[in-house]
């Protein structure tokens, strides 16, 4: 049965004998190698171009010598890689993309992306301040009275918020009258206040709660007339109240805010009286703490004794004598004495060593007061008890003279006696004291 074959290179059929089946021939037309299949194989690829058949078909072109292929197949081999080779060559004109710019061009996206995303924020922000809670704007100025001012507050007041927009504010002592009365409504019924710096004669106050009621919050601000309310705005004009020059000193304006209604004002001024060396207004000073004694703050009474510890001079001695008596300031009292160095504070002192609470400040007081308390704490030596005693010693090393060798020397001799008692302990303090005041000698 003849066999019809094609040539794989040039695809020329020929029809050869059976005896041909399985041997190669060579194409009379591109001499190429054609392998002769059996007739069955070439009917089923005449028939229907089965994959079998397709890779036969490869098999057989690569069998093909290519120093045969013809012209045509060449230039169909060129087609096919002609797209390729423009692809790679355009690949090559491209510049090479880094790691480093990848990262570089992701950062960027990255940064935008937030850019975006903050301005979006502050947008909403701003939208959320401009409308209040029932949707309605909330006008960018409050108007009173008097002219438009401009909002110090938050946009939005709660309840128990209040602003008070105060002109005439002509200098500082009006400005801390206004100060003064709005802490004393503030320990009354808590209503805390915020005071702008002063601009030209005017405040604005922001009250922070405890304003439920404008109207009655208003009739309490006796510094000055309410113009006006608006909302929860009051405007008003504020008394001038008079006070130091503003050129006074600071010893002046400090006396001022002594006299305050406010307490924690009071003790404020009496700590930086504290804290002043005294000068030409001592007698002024002395007189204005010394109102202070009985004052119902008692911190201020505290302050106070400490400012006159300082100030003080000798016509202060009788009233701190005095104030001795009020348990809860004595510490302070006996402190501020042993600062004034009087002699007619010594012994009241001294005694104080009996007592377990006053003894360590007292003890203090009378070494800083110096020899002139010698005689005072000497006459304690003979003491019940014998810790108090071992106390005065060690006193008198610190200020002791040659006076007091006598009676010490009588205590280290007790404590070497046959029964010497409690001596004995007494009697190293005693030695002790001997040897510093020889030495100071």
């Amino acid at each position: 049965m003849p066999i019809r074959t094609t040539c794989p290179n040039c695809r020329t059929v020929y029809t050869l004998a059976d005896h041909l089946a399985g041997k190669t021939v060579r194409c009379k037309k591109c001499a190429g190698d054609i392998i002769v299949r059996a007739a069955k194989v070439y009917a089923e690829e005449d028939g229907d171009e089965s994959e079998s058949s397709t890779r036969e078909q490869i098999q057989t072109r690569q069998l093909a010598c290519p120093l045969a292929e013809c012209g045509n197949q060449r230039r169909t081999r060129e087609e096919e890689e002609r797209p390729r080779r423009r692809k790679r060559e355009d690949d090559r004109d491209l510049p090479p993309i880094r790691r480093g710019d990848r990262g570089l061009v992701i950062g960027i996206v990255a940064v935008g992306a937030g850019l975006i995303l903050l301005l979006g924020g502050g947008i909403l922000v701003v939208i959320l301040l401009l409308f209040d809670q029932s949707g309605n704007k909330t006008p960018k100025v409050i108007a009173g009275a008097n002219d438009a001012w401009p909002s110090l507050g938050p946009p939005v007041l709660r309840p128990d918020e209040a602003i008070l927009h105060i002109d005439g504010v002509v200098d500082e002592n009006t400005r801390e009258a206004i100060s003064e009365k709005l802490d004393m409504i503030a320990d009354v019924d808590g209503a805390v206040s915020s005071i702008s710096p002063r601009r030209g004669d005017r405040i604005t106050v922001f009250v922070l709660n405890n304003v439920k009621d404008v109207q009655a919050f208003s009739q309490k601000l006796d510094f000055g007339t309410v113009n006006g309310i608006e909302g929860r705005v009051i405007t008003m004009t504020a008394r001038k109240v008079d006070g130091p020059p503003p050129k006074a000193d600071a010893v002046t304006r400090t006396l001022r805010r002594l006299k305050s209604a406010v307490p924690h004002k009071r003790w404020g001024a009496a700590q930086d009286l504290t804290k002043m060396r005294p000068d030409e207004h001592r007698a002024e000073v002395v007189k204005a703490l010394e109102t202070l004694l009985n004052d119902d703050d008692f911190s201020v009474r505290r302050s106070a004794i400490e400012g006159l510890g300082i100030w003080g001079n000798k016509d202060t001695v009788p009233i701190l004598l005095k104030a001795m008596k009020d348990k809860d300031t004595r510490r302070d009292v006996i402190k501020a004495l042993g600062r004034l160095k009087d002699e007619r504070v010594a012994e009241a002192i001294a005694k104080r060593l009996g007592d377990v609470f006053d003894r360590d400040t007292a003890a203090e007081a009378l070494k800083q007061m110096g020899p002139i308390a010698e005689k005072a704490v000497l006459a304690q030596l003979n003491h019940h008890e014998t810790f108090i005693r071992i106390i005065v010693c060690n006193i008198l090393k610190e200020i002791g003279t040659k006076q007091s060798i006598p009676a010490l020397e009588k205590v280290v001799e007790a404590g070497r006696g046959i029964n010497p008692g409690e001596d004995f302990h007494v009697a190293p303090a005693a030695k002790k004291a001997i040897e510093a005041i020889e030495v100071r000698q």
